[in-house]
């Protein structure tokens, strides 16, 4: 006897059976076999066959999959009742995906909530993070921090090993002058390497990009004041 079970609304991968359905699509039923879903109308696709989706009308309106060839079309598919369970999941808010024995394995989710989840992984385990000093010299003009000058450490694409460096102050450990900031590898490279340093910054406590200014348009701004509130300088013909 099939069994049917309503959950909350599911959504997938929008590319089912070759067809891109934009950014995602809404799961209406799935059982361990087959699947139906709303892209461009109402699909029903087997699992793991090649070959387009086959479309059994045009949108998910409750008028729409009650009309008898619907109905029919969804019994032959899913087993006897799951016509009205389905007017069940069009109808119902916040609750529109029918399992039918149980469902089968869940569908791989829209890519941008899988891009989602693997920035956040990605973010738990990257050793990337960044510790400037809080006492710096300050621009003339707005009072922001100067920017630092920095030197670049390239540890080297050979981890995971005992020795590399995973921490700050494994590369302090390596370095003579403060490091202020460590990078972790990027999030295409192997995740077993993902804990690991591939490069940090330094700073020997002193040296600024400029000394004065945090840009070129504070330092054009403090000259044009300088122009209007001081004495007016010689001209200095080239």
């Amino acid at each position: 006897m099939t069994t049917f079970e309503q959950i909350n609304t599911e959504y997938a991968d929008a590319h089912q059976g070759g067809v891109d359905y934009g950014s995602k699509v809404r799961v209406l039923m799935r059982s361990p076999d087959k699947i139906m879903f709303v892209g461009y109308g109402i699909n029903i696709k087997k699992r793991g066959k090649s070959g387009w989706p086959t479309k059994i009308c045009d949108d998910s309106k409750k008028d729409t999959v009650a009309q008898e060839k619907v109905r029919n079309l969804v019994i032959e598919h899913f087993g006897e009742n799951a016509d009205e369970w389905l007017i069940k999941a069009v109808t119902t808010r916040g609750r529109g995906t029918i399992l039918v024995d149980s469902g089968g394995d869940k569908l791989s989710l829209p890519q941008a909530e899988r891009a989602k989840i693997f920035r956040q992984e990605y973010a738990k385990i990257s050793p990337t993070h960044e510790t400037y000093p809080k006492e710096l010299k300050t621009c003339m003009q707005c009072g922001d921090n100067l920017q630092i000058k920095t030197e670049y450490v390239y540890i080297g694409h050979d981890a995971p090993h005992e020795n590399h460096p995973k921490t700050i102050e494994d590369c302090q450990r390596r370095s003579n002058t403060q490091v202020v900031k460590i990078n972790g590898f990027a999030s295409n490279t192997p995740r077993e390497w993902w804990p690991y340093i591939a490069f940090y910054y330094t700073w020997d406590g002193e040296s600024y990009k400029d000394d004065h200014f945090c840009s070129d348009e504070c330092a054009g701004k403090y000259g044009r004041r300088a122009a209007i509130e001081l004495d007016k300088l010689p001209i200095i013909k080239p």
